[in-house]
């Protein structure tokens, strides 16, 4: 899982720039997110409860930096683990 989590990162850090930039909508940066850095991280994998907290942990951490630092509510994550 470690693994895993550690491609995905060094995916998004490589592209971090395109993530910090004001200049792009925050709707063209979740479709990136969706097609370039989410991918990296999926396949099918047997997974635990734990391994699922880290996972949905490591997607809020990520769709923080990207949308900003404002609380998300249940019902804006929209990216489901499956």
């Amino acid at each position: 899982m470690k693994a895993r989590i550690a491609a995905v990162n060094r995916c998004f850090y490589s592209i971090r720039q395109i993530f910090r930039s004001r200049a792009i909508r925050k709707a063209v940066k979740i479709k990136i997110y969706k097609t370039m850095v989410k991918p990296v991280g999926t396949e099918t994998w047997v997974v635990s409860e734990m391994d699922i907290k880290v996972l949905a942990t490591w997607q809020r951490k990520i769709l923080r930096r990207i949308m900003g630092n404002y609380m998300f509510r249940p019902v804006l994550v929209i990216f489901r683990l499956s």
